[in-house]
């Protein structure tokens, strides 16, 4: 009796033109043959008040966790920060982290909103040796923190050479002078707990964008919800351990939630980010609510609490 091979589902998704669903090797085919795609250029073709442009198809996929892609439209004429906001909206954005884009040898750093770095009195404030008010968003003491970890891990003379760098290269830069069709780069957002993306520049091509659109980045396809379940009973799983996720388990229902630590757990989301830093993606408010239910937890009433309070007099 011979060996039985297990092999990974096959991934898939919906196509957003004609509802389809194909398999993820078999999309970009689609997109070239696609009628109700067709008919949406057509359409907007003979629309006199659509806007001509350029548009560039990409196929975006996490690196290390390729169940997870996505094809996109933009326009040439949108910027890499357009690309990098989007990205960050859809899939990646939880604390506020830097990010890059690397294509060739030269990488686009995503800048934080410059005027988080002047204080009232407009003094420019460093980000690698200023102090923060007391009351600033907590999204933002993290941002600071993380870049101040990631140019630390470099050399000084090195450290100056890439501050240069960033301020000349950064994403404020059309789609159009840095991409050609065929070509392959990389998205990196978070430089701790970092999430990879390879990127494909798969076409370009003219066509319209509709008067009243005003977000022309569109979602042409993207991956099904990967079937994870819950590694005690099978069922469908909603929480992951973001220790765990590391080592390809820590995958529970709600009903288990109590197997891992639960100031670890975060909601099962579809995005590459899953499990990672604080991203909880598009999880539903609520999400949270078995967190703070108190039958989670070991009933600890009978322990004996010693509170040792120093005499103010």
């Amino acid at each position: 009796m011979g060996w039985k091979v297990r092999r990974k589902p096959i991934s898939k998704g919906k196509c957003a033109f004609c509802g389809q669903v194909i398999a993820k090797s078999g999309m970009r085919t689609h997109f070239e043959s696609c009628k109700a795609r067709k008919n949406v250029a057509a359409i907007l073709n003979k629309d006199a008040e659509a806007k001509p442009t350029s548009f560039f198809h990409l196929a975006i996929e996490g690196r290390d966790a390729p169940e997870y892609w996505m094809h996109l439209e933009i326009p040439a004429d949108h910027t890499l920060a357009d690309l990098d906001e989007y990205l960050r909206d859809i899939w990646l954005e939880c604390c506020g982290h830097l990010s890059q884009f690397i294509i060739g040898s030269v990488s686009y750093m995503g800048q934080p909103d410059e005027a988080m770095f002047f204080e009232e009195d407009g003094e420019e404030f460093d980000p690698l040796t200023g102090e923060l008010p007391p009351d600033a968003p907590e999204e933002l003491k993290q941002m600071v923190e993380s870049f101040r970890q990631f140019l630390n891990t470099i050399p000084e003379e090195m450290r100056n050479n890439l501050m240069d760098d960033i301020e000349e290269k950064d994403m404020d830069v059309p789609l159009s002078e840095v991409l050609k069709p065929g070509m392959k780069f990389t998205h990196e957002y978070d430089f701790g707990t970092t999430t990879e993306l390879k990127l494909v520049v798969v076409s370009r091509y003219d066509g319209k964008i509709a008067k009243d659109d005003e977000d022309p980045i569109h979602v042409m396809a993207r991956n099904n919800p990967p079937e994870l379940v819950c590694e005690v009973c099978g069922k469908p799983a909603t929480l992951v351990c973001s220790e765990c996720i590391w080592g390809g388990e820590g995958f529970v229902c709600n009903d288990h939630a109590t197997e891992h630590n639960l100031d670890m757990l975060l909601p099962v989301v579809n995005s590459p980010r899953i499990g990672m830093c604080g991203y909880t993606g598009e999880a539903p408010e609520d999400w949270a609510f078995w967190v703070d239910d108190p039958s989670y937890y070991q009933d600890d009433e009978d322990d004996e609490f010693d509170d040792d309070e120093e005499d103010d007099t």
